[in-house]
């Protein structure tokens, strides 16, 4: 599992530098704005690799028996993350009234998945990913108090959450081909 933990230790590291506003900006002045970028990117990509390798080759460790309801719990919980990873595409009324759409995404997404599972792997990547994206929205909204708001659309907003529900539907299907696990 070390492969697991050095993959969400970069990633969580990586995302705060966003968040102190003084590091991001010296680090791309020193850089270059497209460097930093382009560096951000590629130590995320890095990370969830690490994390998804990490995840495939630990061992499996049962801790709890998920409740019988847990899988179905998790389906409608995926089902709202893939509509909040949608609306942050543009304007919409969940990006105008949430804020951070995505990463109220990353928690529900974390959470509905230990509805569903009970190992330790699965335990440590997605209770780290719901405790992160908890924590990062706090950061944010303390970070930008005085924040505005997005103009939307109820037309964008509903269009993005079927574009989010039709993700949803691929990825529920593809999940076993993607992640080696049946989910329908």
């Amino acid at each position: 599992m070390p492969l697991l933990f050095a993959g969400l230790a970069l990633f969580i590291l990586i995302h705060l530098i966003p968040v102190a506003v003084p590091l991001r900006n010296r680090l791309a002045g020193a850089f270059g704005e497209a460097r930093y970028k382009m560096a951000f990117a590629l130590f995320s990509a890095l990370a969830v690799g690490l994390i998804i390798y990490g995840k495939s080759v630990a061992e499996f460790v049962p801790l709890y028996e998920p409740p019988g309801w847990g899988r179905h719990g998790a389906w409608l919980m995926m089902l709202v993350a893939f509509v909040l990873l949608a609306s942050t595409q543009g304007p919409s009324a969940l990006r105008h009234y949430l804020k951070h759409p995505m990463l109220l995404a990353v928690a529900v997404w974390g959470g509905g998945h230990l509805l569903a599972n009970g190992d330790l792997a699965s335990i440590v990547l997605f209770g780290t990913m719901a405790g992160f994206g908890v924590l990062m929205i706090f950061l944010l909204l303390l970070r930008d108090r005085a924040g505005s708001r997005v103009a939307y659309s109820w037309r964008s907003t509903i269009v993005q959450s079927l574009v989010g529900a039709a993700i949803y539907l691929v990825i529920m299907y593809a999940h076993p081909f993607l992640f080696g696990v049946a989910v329908v």
